[in-house]
């Protein structure tokens, strides 16, 4: 995500103070097929889950950090004639919503920008929240956008130390290596404001903001590496400010890179944390 209206840095960054520590570059060339990679491992947890809590024709649906826009476009089509679903991000450089007439997107910066006051039947936001140093203040804007008795989907990545050393037996060619490589990434994302382990807080966040039926889930694809895979891509993406920062050797890193492109190799899984709950019909 990129802040609408922020100036870019010298290395093509644009950044928001109060948004997200930027230290990475979102123009990466190959930052769509990242976000896509992550669609194709997630989208169909998160398509059960929203068709779980009822998404029919009608519906008003906002959509927080769109990325590529798979589940924008899922609710446009499940909402379609009668819906509309607003996707928002702060970059929508790498977002199709050309064939959706109920379809808007809109560059907007969840922690400050105007996104009403009870107008949504659902909201969904899929690792966003993790990443906004002020997460609980836009959560309890994203929440105060919601109609009484909306609905809220909140998914985000618990990549805490303790997730890292209970996953990483799951990668049988080198489980020491993915240790080593994945634990650096806690320590990485904490000195970038992100929180690392914001997902295994998700249920209690919500009940803090006074919704109601909260529950969540945790779930992990167990998969084979590849040029498209996620956690492949997504190491060469930061593996500058991880040896930059003396987290992890360029040895371990690459060697890691090159299982997880290995379609033979079983590569870490990464814990997603899904949380959802309504808001009371009387506040």
């Amino acid at each position: 995500m990129h802040s609408a209206g922020a100036q870019p840095s010298a290395n093509g960054h644009r950044e928001a103070a109060h948004a997200e520590c930027v230290w990475y570059d979102r123009g990466w060339e190959q930052e769509t097929q990242r976000l896509r990679s992550l669609e194709a491992e997630f989208d169909p947890g998160t398509c059960r889950l929203l068709d779980s809590l009822g998404v029919v024709d009608g519906w008003h649906c906002l959509e927080v950090g769109a990325g590529a826009g798979s589940i924008a476009r899922w609710m446009a089509e499940r909402t379609a004639p009668g819906g509309r679903v607003i996707a928002v991000d702060l970059d929508l450089r790498h977002m199709n919503s050309a064939r959706f007439g109920n379809l808007e997107t809109r560059a907007l910066d969840i922690v400050v920008d105007d996104i009403g006051e009870a107008v949504f039947d659902l909201v969904h936001a899929r690792a966003v929240l993790e990443h906004i140093p002020a997460r609980q203040a836009a959560l309890r804007r994203i929440v105060s956008a919601l109609k009484p008795g909306g609905w809220l989907l909140v998914e985000d990545f618990d990549v805490s130390p303790a997730m890292v050393s209970a996953l990483a037996p799951y990668m049988p060619t080198d489980p020491e290596l993915g240790k080593r490589v994945m634990s650096a990434i806690a320590p990485l994302y904490a000195a970038a404001g992100v929180d690392p382990s914001f997902g295994s807080r998700l249920t209690g966040a919500l009940r803090d903001c006074g919704l109601e039926d909260v529950q969540g889930e945790m779930r992990a694809s167990i998969l084979g590496g590849g040029s498209d895979d996620f956690w492949h891509l997504s190491l060469q993406l930061v593996t500058p400010e991880l040896v930059r920062q003396g987290l992890v050797t360029l040895t371990d890193v690459e060697r890691l890179i090159d299982l997880t492109g290995d379609p033979r190799v079983q590569v870490p899984p990464i814990m997603l944390i899904a949380a959802w709950g309504r808001r009371p019909l009387v506040t």
